[in-house]
């Protein structure tokens, strides 16, 4: 019984060992994040908020943002055109199977048509020659 009460004071103790590392871990993370809250506080102590108009503030775009507008502008046409031509080249290609396939039901009706009229219209005569 003595070495089970031993062997649990040992576990507890290493608990506890792990349990005031990780505290202590804690502790420092809490300190950073202080430090941080505190820079962050100062920073905003600096910032002047006034409803009245300033006349440093700026009016219009720098250049920079004028260029970078301007490319993200032409690179959105361009992905548009792209799209609208791939979409123009699918249409005739589409349009073109149409009239073909047209074509083709026409050209099988008039066949049919022509091979039924000749069965239908051929003279009993015929028939006869060609059984004999």
């Amino acid at each position: 019984m003595e070495l089970e009460v031993q062997t649990a004071l040992r576990g507890f103790a290493n608990t506890q060992a792990a349990i005031e590392n990780r505290l202590t871990t804690y502790r420092g993370t809490l300190v950073v994040f202080e430090g941080v809250a505190e820079v962050f506080e100062r920073g905003l102590g600096r910032i002047q908020i006034s409803k009245e108009p300033n006349m440093s503030r700026r009016i219009g775009f720098t250049l920079i943002e004028v260029l970078v507008a301007m490319a993200l502008t032409m690179f959105i046409m361009v992905i548009l055109s792209q799209c609208f031509v791939q979409g123009l080249e699918t249409f005739r290609v589409l349009k073109a199977i149409g009239d073909m396939q047209e074509r083709l039901r026409t050209a099988s009706n008039v066949l049919r048509t022509t091979t039924s009229v000749r069965i239908i219209s051929r003279p009993s005569a015929d028939r006869a020659t060609l059984t004999s």
